[in-house]
């Protein structure tokens, strides 16, 4: 990677984030008090309540920590070109001396890292983690990780990427995620709140508990909670958002020069985390059986809109019983889906804890696919021999053989409406009937 392509992931970044603003890369403003053009590298325009919001993006790839000095001329230029906010993007780090220069000025800046470091074991961009028949797919934050591995109270872990849990926690910056499922005593955020404060109250008598404004949105309840412990290492923040059979919640650490930026990312969480319902329990395939090979498929309900508005995903392994692998394999969805943006897969491998209620993410990777047709009622999308290819690196990713390793199939994709859908599928029954067939079972 060289500075252009740093540039570029960052712009890709920012671009998913924010879909309806006026996004621009490598710019040039006039400065309002230097009246010379300043160069920008990412430039985000949008409009509030009728006014104009302009967010500049600086990305810096050095290889070393960035100093006092970098951050005040990105605040000058930030005032120059009139900014209503700023972000300064290295890949390594910063000192503490332009942390707090960061911090302590009037202008809203936040200081971030985004590195390209390789993924240790059980990291990944995103995660399934489930208790009982309740998950989520969870992403992570810009230049964060998730750390599937379960730990006490914790489904999983987050911090920043090129570090381990445990440099993270030294430098007390991370998060850990669990979810709640709902009971008789327990029925609302509300419910777990009252619990949840007596408990710290009892625990830590001079706990001063206070709620943050935050983000809305229209399928779930949520709110955020910061928790003042005097021999807490830094304050903690907790965001909650409630579903209907459960309550997930995500709790930061940050120090208080970071907060800004750290909480940006808890609510990036909030936002973009998907209710789940994970199936347990085994499918059986239907199957047609012709001379020379077989029609291998599966229809899986899920709910579009209300719980009374059943869909079906219908996923097809068409095989010869002379080849090993399919001659391809295809998943059919409804035509409300925005079709355009394909269809996202993830897979993940069952691994029971004591606790027997956690899966570890094995496939840090997402695969896209590609619409193949549509019509008026439906939309396919076909995998042939089982192999999807990847635009950006020219490959070819055997989803088939990933199909036969992992334990649970997950499609995620995007409705008419803009909301995201996943549905999870079990894949103990393929992996038994496919080899059925492969042996020459007809």
């Amino acid at each position: 990677m060289n500075w252009k392509d740093y540039e570029i992931e960052i712009l890709d970044y920012f671009t998913s984030q924010f879909p309806n603003a006026e996004i621009r890369h490598n710019v040039f403003i006039e400065g309002r008090y230097s009246k010379v053009q300043r160069q920008i590298d990412i430039l985000i325009e949008d409009y509030v309540a009728g006014n104009r919001m302009r967010i500049i993006i600086d990305g810096k790839y050095y290889s070393k920590n960035i100093d006092v000095k970098d951050v005040e001329m990105f605040i000058g230029m930030l005032n120059d070109c009139e900014a209503n906010k700023g972000l300064l993007i290295t890949q390594e780090g910063f000192s503490q001396a332009a942390i707090n220069r960061a911090y302590f000025d009037a202008i809203d800046i936040e200081l971030d890292i985004f590195n390209s470091k390789e993924l240790l074991e059980f990291q990944g961009f995103t995660s399934i983690p489930y208790s009982d028949n309740n998950g989520v797919i969870l992403p992570a934050p810009f230049g964060w990780i998730i750390d599937s591995i379960q730990r006490q109270g914790a489904l999983c872990t987050l911090y920043q990427r090129g570090l381990s849990l445990e440099k993270a926690q030294k430098q007390k910056e991370w998060m850990y995620v669990n979810l709640y499922k709902k009971d008789e005593s327990v029925n609302s955020i509300d419910d777990l709140l009252n619990i949840q404060n007596k408990d710290i109250i009892n625990d830590f008598p001079d706990a001063d508990i206070k709620y943050l404004p935050t983000i809305k949105r229209n399928d779930a309840q949520t709110k955020l909670r910061v928790c003042n412990i005097s021999s807490y290492p830094t304050k903690e923040y907790t965001g909650f958002v409630e579903f209907k059979e459960f309550i997930f919640f995500c709790v930061l650490f940050s120090p208080e020069e970071l907060k800004r930026k750290n909480i940006r990312k808890l609510e990036s969480i909030m936002q973009q985390v998907m209710n789940l319902q994970v199936i347990v329990d085994s499918f059986v395939w239907d199957i047609e059986r012709h001379e020379n090979g077989a029609l291998m498929y599966l229809e899986v309900p899920y709910t579009y809109g209300t719980e009374t508005d059943v869909e079906y995903m219908t996923l097809t392994v068409a095989k010869k019983y002379s080849k090993e692998r399919p001659d391809f394999i295809s998943i059919i969805l409804p035509n409300n889906i925005l079709s355009e943006l394909g269809i996202r897969i993830l897979f993940s491998k069952t691994e029971k804890t004591d606790s027997d209620n956690m899966t570890l993410e094995r496939d840090n990777n997402i695969t896209e696919v590609q619409i193949e047709s549509s019509n008026e009622e439906t939309c396919t999308f076909r995998i042939v021999e089982g192999f999807v290819l990847n635009t950006e690196t020219n490959t070819k990713i055997d989803l088939f053989a990933k199909l036969l390793e992992f334990d649970h199939l997950f499609v995620n994709f995007t409705l008419n409406d803009g909301r995201q859908k996943s549905v999870s599928v079990p894949l103990y029954s393929l992996k038994k009937q496919y080899n059925e067939l492969k042996n020459g079972s007809r």
